[in-house]
């Protein structure tokens, strides 16, 4: 089966925005993951919790940090 157009888009045109969110949203899922597991193994996250940093800050960094090394990764 071949298939030309869909939605007067090429095929590649329409899939390849699609692969490249997937890429992102998966290195972001495996950033985050990895992040807490090792700040946990580490015994660091005691230090993160202890310091004044309100909880929020420190979620938002992790997951700001994980969006932009999944599109760094993403465009090299």
């Amino acid at each position: 089966m071949n298939i030309n157009k869909i939605s007067s888009f090429s095929y590649i045109q329409f899939i390849t925005p699609r692969l490249i969110i997937m890429i992102i949203v998966n290195n972001l899922y495996s950033y985050l993951a990895s992040s807490l597991f090792n700040t946990k193994f580490n015994h660091s996250i005691k230090e993160l919790l202890i310091a004044l940093i309100p909880t929020k800050i420190i979620i938002l960094g992790h997951i700001s940090g994980g969006i932009l090394k999944s599109i760094i990764i993403c465009i090299f």
